[in-house]
């Protein structure tokens, strides 16, 4: 298994046409590639799309630009200032699709692809885990070989190994959008966290309703101490403002 300077972004599974890697989880539930060796023909495609051996430092002076949503709800129902959903919704607007974090029916944090307005929602916020981008990669190509433009927002190892996972031919219509990143916790760490919680307020995971991480309520603190959010279907609510819990 390979885990030294990996990232776990799992380009290099996308990209090997002879199926000879896999995502594993280690023993603290990172997912890693492994490499059949059985299977493996030492093409050498894994290692030109890796982002981690492929890594370069770009030294031409760079411009940086701050930007908020003018829609006050698209701030409060954001992470940070609601500048996703407004380019989201421009590229939906031109028959485009977009990329990004969502959790799936077990609150696992998933890529998913919006192809309308309504499938937003879902795309929205922060999610802080590792999340599963098995055949996003692939399916990029697909999209954009047919002449879509697809906006991709991710990680900085996720952006780029797409970047590196796309021939050049069809970047024109790839637009990146990389969120800050300070790593991540684990799937099955976040999988204990929610059970804990669940547990705690005599509740299941299966019940969880809502997730919310970076909740900015619109009394107390809005953006100056956003909080976590779960509710459960049976109506009972956790909210923790890290150092002041309701």
């Amino acid at each position: 298994m390979i885990s030294e300077n990996c990232t776990g972004c799992g380009a290099c599974v996308d990209c090997c046409s002879h199926g000879a890697i896999k995502m594993v989880a280690d023993n603290e539930g990172f997912r890693y590639p492994k490499i059949d060796k059985s299977l493996c023909t030492s093409c050498g495609l894994c290692k030109k799309t890796c982002p981690e051996i492929n890594a370069k430092t770009n030294e031409r002076s760079k411009k940086y630009f701050a930007a908020k949503s003018v829609n006050e709800e698209m701030q409060i129902n954001s992470a940070s200032g609601g500048v996703f959903p407004v380019l989201a919704t421009e590229i939906l607007k031109q028959g485009g699709v977009v990329w990004g974090a969502s959790f799936d029916s077990d609150f696992n944090v998933v890529h998913s692809c919006a192809n309308k307005s309504d499938d937003l929602a879902s795309l929205r916020r922060s999610k802080y885990v590792q999340s599963n981008l098995e055949t996003v990669y692939k399916s990029v190509k697909a999209q954009l070989k047919n002449g879509l433009t697809v906006l991709f927002c991710g990680t900085p190892c996720q952006t780029t190994a797409l970047s590196h996972f796309i021939p050049e031919k069809y970047k024109g219509n790839l637009i990146l959008m990389e969120i800050i990143c300070h790593g991540v916790p684990s799937p099955s760490i976040w999988q204990d966290f929610l059970k804990m919680l669940s547990d705690s307020h005599q509740e299941s995971i299966a019940n969880i309703r809502t997730i919310c991480f970076k909740y900015k309520d619109n009394e107390k603190y809005k953006w100056t101490h956003p909080g976590f959010y779960i509710q459960w279907k049976s109506g009972k609510e956790y909210l923790d403002y890290s150092n002041a819990s309701w």
